[in-house]
């Protein structure tokens, strides 16, 4: 029987320092590092990093991740999947996807971990090609690929190129029999991404068998090792989590139908990219399918919650931790496919701004309009010089308010709001929407306990 697993905050803590660090009494386990050209902590880091992969047993398979957007989320739809395969799945805590993150991701990883998943982000060239070098990935998916930190970047085509870095660190899966040859390492790429064929290509230079996820509805006809077909059927709207929605698909040509609880599109897509890469590490995706009606939104990228609120409910969608044109389109979106069938409901948007967008970001804040007229919503705050460009283009009506600032943006909302309203708030974190939200929460959860002033 296999050690019971621990978890990174029951583990004694240890503690890597380049200077005199303090130790009091019943502190843990201390390493001392010297100076480097870089910073010898971080250095440091990477160097136990490197040394955890390298003890991974020959069964072991990694998972690498990265994408313009639903990284995060695809990241923990894996590792539900692959727990109910084996407890000695590790992943990456929360976002930790940059040059500390990854890294130390590493570092905690555990000797006997049979599946590694791990989440790598960049807002430069050249920042995902040390990171997969050191994760050693035998399988690598690539959400999708927009225009986000476009203040770095010419164009997408050259954010694709950025994220394409991260094939550099495909590595072959180990033959599990000394008869049985090596297996090709795998990329997981969306084909109803405009980038697929870049990506593709880039992928098998360094020999990966590619595998493809989409939505069937985009380009009918087109092949695909994952297809979404149909998704939307509501399960259970009266239910406290919102409800659920069937997916229906077809996974390596055979037909799937599981429960999803997240809401749009883009996640479904998410799950797809996850069953692939469940079969490409050797586990069964039919088996562990069911663990993704279990999968919830994380604090800030979609997170749900219900208020009772007079005779009927109030939901709040957080969608405050960021936001790039890609995202907030699918949350645009997702807020209509999840309330279509409702009556007698607001769709309230509260915007912020979109940061790291360079010259076209105010064109780029405009040009939600669209977005915002296709989910139907009927109010919008705005928050953010850039988000500007979309308040003034939005039709009369639809203007609930606008902001420099977002705290400036509470109390005009809290005299509006009234029940059967879906709220969705989104923007970049340095337009600190959460604050919002949290006053939202604070008075939704008052009015329910009838303690509102």
């Amino acid at each position: 029987m296999r050690r019971p697993r621990v978890t990174n905050a029951s583990r004694n803590a240890q503690a890597i320092s380049s200077g005199e660090p303090v130790t009091p009494a019943g502190s843990g386990p201390l390493i001392r590092v010297s100076d480097t050209a870089r910073d010898p902590v971080l250095v440091a880091l990477e160097r136990l990093g490197v040394a955890a992969r390298a003890r991974l047993s020959q069964a072991a398979r990694v998972i690498a991740i990265t994408g313009s957007v639903g990284k995060t989320s695809t990241k923990e739809m894996l590792q539900l999947c692959l727990r109910s395969v084996d407890p000695c799945t590790h992943a990456s805590e929360k976002s930790y996807n940059n040059h500390w993150g990854v890294p130390l991701t590493l570092a905690r990883m555990p000797a006997d971990t049979k599946y590694g998943v791990f989440e790598i982000g960049m807002n430069h060239g050249g920042e995902i090609r040390p990171l997969t070098k050191m994760v050693r990935p035998h399988v690598a998916i690539i959400t999708t690929v927009g225009p986000v930190h476009l203040e770095f970047f010419k164009d997408d085509g050259e954010i694709a190129k950025a994220k394409a870095e991260i094939f550099e660190g495909l590595t072959k899966m180990p033959a599990l029999a000394a008869d049985d040859e090596d297996l090709p390492p795998v990329a997981i790429l969306n084909s109803s991404n405009k980038h697929f064929d870049q990506l593709s290509k880039a992928a098998t230079i360094f020999g990966a068998a590619i595998l493809k996820f989409g939505d069937g509805n985009y380009s009918p006809g087109r092949e695909r090792d994952f297809k979404l077909t149909k998704y939307g059927e509501a399960l259970d709207e009266a239910a406290s989590d919102g409800g659920g929605s069937e997916v229906h698909a077809e996974l390596h040509g055979k037909d799937i139908k599981y429960r999803f609880s997240a809401k749009g599109v883009h996640q479904v897509m998410n799950s797809g990219a996850a069953l692939l890469a469940v079969g490409a590490v050797g586990a069964d995706p039919w088996k562990c399918v069911l663990e993704l009606a279990k999968f919830a939104s994380v604090v800030g990228r979609g997170e749900r919650t219900d208020y009772a609120y007079g005779a009927r409910r109030l939901t709040l969608i957080d969608e405050s931790y960021n936001a790039n044109p890609l995202s907030m389109a699918a949350a645009l979106d997702a807020v209509w496919s999840s309330t279509q069938t409702l009556k007698d409901t607001r769709r309230i948007a509260v915007l912020g701004d979109m940061r790291e967008l360079g010259p076209t970001s105010r064109q780029l804040h405009a040009a939600l309009l669209q977005p915002v007229l296709d989910a139907h919503i009927d109010l919008v705050f705005a928050c953010g010089p850039f988000m500007r460009a979309l308040y003034d283009a939005l039709p009369a009506p639809l203007c609930g308010g606008y902001a420099e600032r977002s705290t400036d943006l509470v109390q005009p909302l809290l005299e509006v709001v009234r029940p059967g309203d879906v709220i969705m708030i989104k923007g970049s974190l340095g337009t600190r929407m959460a604050p919002i939200v949290e006053a939202l929460k604070t008075h939704l959860s008052a009015l329910a306990e009838g303690k509102a002033k």
